[in-house]
């Protein structure tokens, strides 16, 4: 990082930071879902998939094996096609 620079959090690795989706059908969410995480966490592979609440939104925590052995867990704000929590 370069002196000066503001650090940008990385987007998706909390519920803070969850990726929101404009979408309204949960199909068009799932493929939103694997589209962006072809394109920024190529080969990798779904280990778990669960709805949680945050700040009053519907979000999707999926668990990722990385094709580098890692694993991550990304947040997805889903509020658009599900109902709030409760």
């Amino acid at each position: 990082m370069t002196p000066g620079s503001v650090p940008i959090p990385a987007r998706g690795l909390s519920c803070s930071t969850a990726i929101p989706l404009a979408v309204t059908t949960e199909a068009e969410g799932i493929a939103k879902e694997d589209a962006w995480i072809a394109e920024n966490y190529p080969g990798a592979t779904k280990a778990a998939r669960k709805q949680t609440a945050c700040n009053g939104s519907t979000i999707d925590q999926l668990d990722l094996d990385t094709a580098n052995g890692r694993q991550v867990s990304l947040f997805f704000d889903n509020s658009g096609w599900t109902a709030k929590p409760k």
